[in-house]
């Protein structure tokens, strides 16, 4: 063999394992990701490009030389590399899983071959009363609740008078406020870190219907020393959105609440939800 032909061999050979690479990638970028009605579609993209891959390598290796496919096949391996460095990053997260008839903390490579046999899930898992977190690499369970009421309802009492949170859109309607502590371990003294869900609702034919709302992480703060909870003199930071979302976060919040909030799972954030809208009927019912 010639050096020109062993150099292209090498060349295919590389050419082909980048877009096996890619494609793993995508599925894993996209497979989890998109809705049942979508992921078929995707398949079909990422078949489509193996074959035209296949067939531009051994009927039209000239078209490698071709700027608009080169372009293409770039692109195509750049989104399979985002997916991998998804999964990678995910590997280390705390999730909660459902393995039989217990709910337990992991990671998803400390689970190992009961994810990928199907005994264990972290899918759409939803009514659960706790959230993980990663303390000394270790994922626990901390459970989503107060403890004193009366400090719930003062810090809820509170947000209503902050137009961050409580406004309206319609006259008829009545705000309302949950809150879920994203750092119960605590010893219940201020600054405390919460999640806020609050919403504007109004009863129509007996049915309830939001309006306007918002969710987010939340510092409250209140002078220690006082026995009473006067919410006049309570204070709230809250992180500004887009790109100086995480940088906020990491500023208002301690290593580990950051690491709840980052992990605030879509149930958590249903859990909420639904907390919030009986909170809601029930008082607009009164």
């Amino acid at each position: 063999m010639t050096r020109n032909k062993i150099i292209k061999a090498l060349i295919t050979r590389l050419f082909v394992a980048l877009i096996a690479f890619s494609v793993v990638g995508w599925i894993i970028l996209f497979g989890k990701n998109l809705p049942d009605s979508v992921t078929p579609i995707v398949y079909a993209i990422i078949a489509v490009s193996i074959i035209t891959s296949i067939y531009v390598l051994w009927k039209k290796p000239n078209l490698l030389r071709n700027k608009k496919v080169i372009i293409g096949m770039v692109v195509f391996i750049i989104v399979g590399a985002i997916g991998w460095l998804t999964s990678i990053s995910e590997i280390t997260e705390c999730r909660p899983y459902k393995c039989g008839e217990d709910f337990i903390c992991a990671k998803p490579t400390d689970l190992g071959l009961k994810i990928t046999m199907g005994e264990c899930s972290s899918e759409f898992i939803e009514n659960i009363d706790f959230y993980c977190v990663k303390e000394n690499n270790i994922c626990i369970k901390h459970p989503i609740n107060f403890t004193i009421d009366q400090v719930e309802k003062s810090i809820t009492d509170y947000l209503l008078t902050q137009k961050y949170f409580s406004w309206k859109t319609a006259t008829d309607s009545r705000n309302f406020c949950v809150i879920e502590n994203l750092n119960p371990a605590e010893d219940g003294l201020f600054p405390l870190y919460v999640w806020v869900r609050c919403g504007e609702f109004v009863l129509q034919n007996g049915k309830l219907k939001g309006l306007s709302g918002i969710s987010a992480p939340a510092k409250i703060n209140y002078p220690n020393h006082l026995s009473f909870y006067d919410i006049n003199k309570m204070s709230h930071e809250t992180p500004r959105s887009g790109s100086l979302y995480s940088k906020d976060i990491k500023a208002i919040f301690p290593l580990n609440v950051q690491e709840v909030i980052f992990g605030f799972y879509i149930p958590n954030l249903s859990n909420i939800s639904k907390k919030l809208e009986s909170v809601a009927l029930s008082g607009l019912k009164q």
